[in-house]
């Protein structure tokens, strides 16, 4: 201008580094363009996330998006499988074997099978209260044997 000021200057706006890139967190998360850039698209956005879920970055793409919390702890659900869920998890216990809950602890733990009862002429040697897996020993009372022939075994494992 003819007085030595600037006039029309306009001032240089923050690039959205959310929307015209493509940006927008998953289904689970939006995209926050932050207000000081450092010129590296990477740096200059991050991913609000959902309750359960985390801002993750694809190993293929770099881009990031909002992943489901992995809540499966170490060695949980043994001998069974941790199946992930949002915020919790549950076990897929093998067959003999069921989700136990202690808290947020979850565990696979054997079937109660109850107390051993004395069968048609033979006692067990255990009364106490057997689990999946567990074995009694069984003795035949006076005059039988596992095979009702005389000098037979007595006693059977089941």
């Amino acid at each position: 201008q003819a007085n030595g000021k600037f006039t029309g200057y306009q001032e240089c706006q923050n690039i959205d580094d959310c929307a015209p890139f493509g940006i927008d967190c998953g289904t689970h998360g939006s995209c926050e363009d932050l207000p000081n850039p450092t010129g590296n698209h990477d740096d200059d956005y991050k991913c609000h996330c959902e309750d359960g879920y985390e801002e993750m970055t694809d190993k293929v793409t770099g881009k990031r998006y909002c992943g489901n919390t992995p809540d499966c702890p170490p060695n949980a659900c043994q001998p069974g499988t941790c199946r992930d869920l949002v915020n919790d998890y549950t076990c897929v216990c093998p067959s003999g074997f069921h989700e136990e809950k202690s808290g947020r602890k979850r565990d696979c733990v054997r079937n109660v099978c109850g107390k051993p009862q004395s069968r048609t002429h033979s006692r067990p040697a255990s009364k106490d209260e057997m689990v999946f897996e567990d074995t009694v020993q069984f003795s035949c009372v006076s005059g039988f044997s596992v095979d009702g022939t005389a000098g037979a075994a007595k006693e059977l494992t089941v």
